[in-house]
């Protein structure tokens, strides 16, 4: 077996300021003119640093290099700014640079938790949100490792674990990976004063400041629910990190990355015991299932059996009773049901995934839904031996085994089990229709029947949102945000509508506006007419 070429990286904190990167790596010759490094520009929404080729420093065994920078066609999930050399490389390629932290507020651009923050004179952030990465499709080995120079941190910790770490995989596992270093408190807590003595456990949280909430009882839950995940889909390499950053903006939100995830709170208010279940539960189960293809065309999956095993796997533990399955499934059927873009397909929602907050739930609920449906149709397919488990469990072991899994592949699977009647089951919930629901669900503890609720509606264009600087447009006077108050060309400091606005139709809707350099707060109920929609109660049957 042939030795990998070698990627050495080194992250060096500088307090909160941003790092110092610099790394060496062992490349095939890459010809002058050829795009040979990469970044986004923004990704999802999320801005990260604008590098030119002055801010890079890029070596070979020839010497330095000469760049020109060039910023990629945008495409609906970000765009890339690239980079070629003068001439052909020779030999192993060094790079150097400051990656700086992001700046924000709360009138930022909000998103996935990607970009690099600097927080209590620590920082955190994923490596697709700093690195300028080769663009190379080869496999290395990887090795990371933490320098202080002068600017001493206690401890730094990445998705693959605790300090220096050494794998093999492609670069975009760097990408996809989150560090973090400065003061890090963590659970279980460190070993005495210094956090390179102890033991390394399997599972670990990490924080720089002191949240709002009870880190020992929400690090004690992520541990049992992920001991319950793993078991289930039968997990063997149990190492999991999970990071916890403040944000300036309303409510919660979480990001997974492989073998781990991050999840934000705002520092200036509370956090609802509930809704933080809710996401660190979804956010985990990110780390299993996922069918191979383009995000928009596979995301109902991905975010479908995130929120289909969060609260299964949940139940069938005991950590969740019946009567809050039958709430939280009320609350996301509601906000699927309710959203008026719920009838779009799957590749109009994907365009506008992350323009608009709204299309980003589409997978979510649909995903939900759709799942439950094909569980129904296999149990009864198959007396009752058969469940949407076994079909999930074998994408995930021919995965592990090296295959691929498309969306063909989940239709063919489906079919072993209900006959060619998934074909046309699977295009019916791409194209955006009604989901015909089976008589009960979750291992026959509820079950659905039909009602009316009141659809989402803000009174003015959802796009306001994204518009820089976000201001209101399209307010309609007769809606209940201008009898609340909300004016046309309203500063909004408020980043969009909060999932539990979306999924709660009794909910109201808070925003933050600035009018004549005056702050002020606009409430009111953001609904419209009856639209169909589902109720679930529990059956009374006693789970298995």
């Amino acid at each position: 077996m042939s030795r990998l070429p070698r990627f050495d990286l080194h992250l060096a904190p500088m307090a909160g300021e941003g790092l110092h990167v610099s790394y060496r790596a062992e490349l095939a010759p890459v010809a002058g003119g050829t795009a040979l490094l990469r970044i986004p520009l923004t990704m999802v929404s999320v801005p990260f640093p604008p590098y030119t080729a002055a801010d890079l420093t890029v070596m070979d065994d020839d010497g330095e290099l000469v760049l020109v920078g060039v910023d990629e066609e945008p495409t609906p999930m970000g765009q890339h700014r690239s980079w070629s050399a003068n001439r052909a490389t020779v030999g192993a390629l060094t790079v150097s640079y400051f990656a700086p932290v992001r700046h924000v507020d709360e009138s930022s651009a909000n998103g996935p938790l990607f970009d690099l923050r600097g927080e209590d004179r620590g920082v955190i952030g994923s490596g697709m949100g700093f690195l300028v990465l080769p663009v190379t499709e080869e496999e290395f080995d990887i090795g990371l490792r933490w320098r202080s120079n002068g600017h001493g941190y206690a401890a730094a910790v990445s998705s693959r674990g605790e300090g220096d770490q050494t794998w093999k995989g492609r670069l975009e596992t760097l990408a996809f990976c989150t560090f973090a270093a400065g003061d890090l408190r963590r659970y279980p807590a460190w070993h005495g004063d210094d956090p390179s003595k102890g033991p390394v456990p399997d599972l670990a949280m990490y924080w720089l400041s002191d949240p709002p909430f009870d880190t020992d009882a929400v690090g004690s839950y992520i541990a049992s629910s992920y001991a319950n995940m793993a078991t289930f889909f039968q997990e063997e390499e149990r190492n999991y990190r999970v990071f916890i950053r403040a944000n300036p903006f309303k409510g919660t939100g979480g990001t997974a990355m492989p073998q781990s995830f991050t999840f934000g709170y705002n520092r200036h208010g509370s956090v609802d015991a509930e809704e933080l279940r809710t996401l660190l539960s979804h956010e985990m189960a990110h780390n299993w299932p996922k069918l191979d293809g383009e995000h928009g065309d596979t995301a109902w999956y991905s975010e479908g059996t995130a929120e289909y095993y969060s609260l299964l796997l949940q139940y069938r533990g005991g950590a969740l009773d019946v009567a809050t399955l039958v709430h939280e499934l009320n609350s996301r059927t509601s906000g699927y049901l309710t959203n008026p873009l719920h009838v779009v397909n799957n590749r109009e929602a994907a365009e506008q995934f992350w323009q608009d907050s709204r299309a980003q739930r589409i997978p979510y609920g649909r995903g939900l839904l759709y799942l439950i449906a094909v569980d129904g149709r296999i149990r009864l397919a198959s007396d009752g031996r058969k469940c949407l488990d076994d079909v999930v469990l074998d994408i995930l072991r021919t995965q592990r085994n090296g295959g691929t899994v498309t969306l063909d592949g989940w239709v063919e699977r489906v079919a072993a089990h209900i006959g060619p009647d998934a074909r046309a089951m699977f295009e019916h919930m791409v194209s955006g229709a009604d989901i015909e629901i089976p008589g009960t669900a979750f291992d026959g503890a509820v079950a659905a029947t039909a009602t009316l609720e009141h659809t989402l509606e803000l009174g003015f264009d959802h796009a306001s949102f994204k518009l820089t600087p976000r201001v209101v447009r399209g307010l309609d006077a007769s809606s209940a945000a201008a009898s609340a108050g909300l004016r046309e060309g309203d500063a909004l400091r408020t980043a969009g509508v909060p999932t539990t606005v979306m999924n709660h139709n009794d909910a109201e809707l808070e925003l933050d506006i600035i009018r004549d350099g005056e702050t002020l707060t606009v409430r009111f109920w953001p609904r419209g007419h009856k639209v169909p929609s589902l109720r679930w109660a529990a059956t009374g049957q006693a789970q298995p």
